[in-house]
């Protein structure tokens, strides 16, 4: 807190301005020191950092094909070493087979077109096409459930303490009234 002693000084410019009467030779300037609370218990123990380098990645379940291992690698190493628990390996087992048929069924949908034609003339859709979409739904659930996709962390914004809320639209109220 500043008090100067002498009000018949005339405004300065900068600091002098907002303190009309203040000159270092006629002020006093009156602190006050706070005592601090007492501090909380010492840690008993010693606490360590552990390195991110040190903690280690989940690796493949065995018996996953090869092209849901080299899945299982690209997904996991994306995210945080400790991202994936125990209890999400055979959920991200089920994710990387079904993104792993996905692309077989993809690859042989292209080869062989949507409609396919039988044997005895009749023009059907492409079963692969049937396991593309399938592989595609269950890539699309496990990936909300593992909150890997991208619809799990867009839904994860909008969580309050009741659950879920929609947004509020900037047009409620304008012509209907509920």
């Amino acid at each position: 807190m500043l008090i100067s002693t002498d009000a018949r000084q005339e405004p300065s410019m900068g600091f002098r301005s907002l303190f009309p009467g203040y000159s270092p030779g006629n002020s006093t300037i009156i602190t006050r020191s706070y005592k601090m609370g007492k501090s909380g218990p010492k840690p008993a123990g010693r606490l360590t950092v552990v390195e991110p380098s040190e903690l280690k990645r989940p690796n493949p379940l065995p018996g996953m094909s090869d092209a849901a291992r080299t899945i299982w690698k690209r997904i996991v190493n994306v995210y945080a070493p400790d991202y994936f628990k125990p209890q999400h390996y055979d959920q991200l087992r089920a994710y990387c087979e079904a993104a792993a048929q996905h692309k077989e069924a993809v690859k042989m949908v292209r080869d062989q077109g949507v409609m396919v034609t039988q044997d005895n003339g009749v023009i059907k859709r492409n079963p692969w096409a049937l396991e593309r979409d399938a592989c595609a739904q269950t890539m699309a659930n496990l990936g909300t459930k593992l909150s890997i996709n991208k619809n799990a962390t867009a839904v994860s914004r909008f969580k309050d303490a009741e659950g879920l809320r929609q947004p509020k639209s900037k047009r409620e109220g304008l012509l209907f009234r509920k």
